[in-house]
């Protein structure tokens, strides 16, 4: 068991820092205001469930929902009508993950803004879309929300 947490991490580790130097955000190829929900549905199969706020896939190393833009969202002027069903951002939830700031290269990264709310710290790189949020020094959730770029093409 232990040996399969190593691995888990070791992936995991490489996952976020290949994340961190990209050009825009996005995971597993899925991108935010560019991939359709039907694109995902392909890319990843069944969910494990369906919210109001779209699919949730379950891993056994944690989450990922994906949150779609909802006809609410165009409804009230927040989104074009053209990028209606496409992914508005994605949430990774981490289980049991031992990767901290320093690890990722956060601390000395100047591309990213540190945030604190309580125990929660974030790196923010609005640029990129892209946040990490740590608890107790420890990394739980990656928000993806495409870059600035597609966030303004995208908005009214």
């Amino acid at each position: 068991m232990r040996k399969v947490i190593v691995h888990l991490s070791l992936f995991i580790t490489i996952l976020v820092s290949a994340n961190i130097t990209t050009t825009a955000s996005n995971w597993n190829g899925i991108e935010p205001l560019v991939t359709s929900l039907d694109d995902v549905h392909i890319k990843l199969g069944n969910p494990a469930k369906e919210t109001d706020a779209g699919p949730v896939y379950t891993y056994p190393w944690g989450t990922v929902e994906i949150v779609a833009i909802s006809d609410k969202d165009i409804s009230a002027g927040k989104y074009k009508d053209k990028f209606r069903r496409k992914v508005k951002g994605v949430v990774v939830e981490l289980k049991a993950s031992t990767l901290t700031p320093l690890a990722l290269g956060l601390l000395s990264n100047p591309d990213f803004e540190k945030q604190t709310d309580g125990s929660k710290i974030h790196f923010a790189n609005d640029s990129l879309g892209i946040t990490y949020q740590f608890v107790n020094d420890k990394l739980t959730k990656i928000f993806y929300e495409g870059d600035a770029n597609s966030r303004k093409r995208a908005s009214k």
